[in-house]
C-alpha cells in the first residue's frame, strides 16, 4: 500500500504524484507508455503495447533527457540538459521539457 508513486526511467525519477492522481492524469511520457503496456481484462488485444527502443547505457550517461531516444514526443531542448521538476498538479510533479509550461 502507498500513497504516492515515484516513476523512474534510467536512474532518474521522471514523474511524483499520488496513485490516483498518477494512474488517471499521467504526464511524463515514459508513464504513459508503462500504463499502456498494462493488459486489460476488458479489452482483448492480439499483442501489448510496447515501448519502442531500448534503455541508455548508464556508465557515463549524458545529463540530458535519458528517455529522449525513445520518446515521440521529444525536441531538441530533451537532447541539450535534463528537464526540470514542473507541477502539473496537486502533489503531481514531472520532469519533462513538454509539460514544462502545463502549471
Amino acid at each position: 500500500m502507498c500513497d504516492t508513486v515515484m516513476v523512474m526511467y534510467a536512474g532518474k525519477i521522471v514523474e511524483s504524484a499520488g496513485v490516483r492522481e498518477l494512474l488517471h492524469n499521467p504526464s511524463h511520457p515514459y508513464t504513459i507508455g508503462l500504463l499502456k503496456c498494462v493488459p486489460r481484462l476488458e479489452a482483448k488485444a492480439e499483442t501489448l503495447y510496447a515501448i519502442n527502443g531500448q534503455p541508455p547505457a548508464l556508465l557515463n550517461a549524458p545529463e540530458v533527457c535519458r528517455f529522449a531516444p525513445r520518446c515521440s514526443e521529444r525536441n531538441e531542448s530533451c537532447q541539450e540538459a535534463t528537464p526540470p521538476f514542473v507541477t502539473v498538479g496537486q502533489g503531481h510533479q514531472v520532469s519533462c521539457w513538454r509539460r514544462r509550461n502545463n502549471n
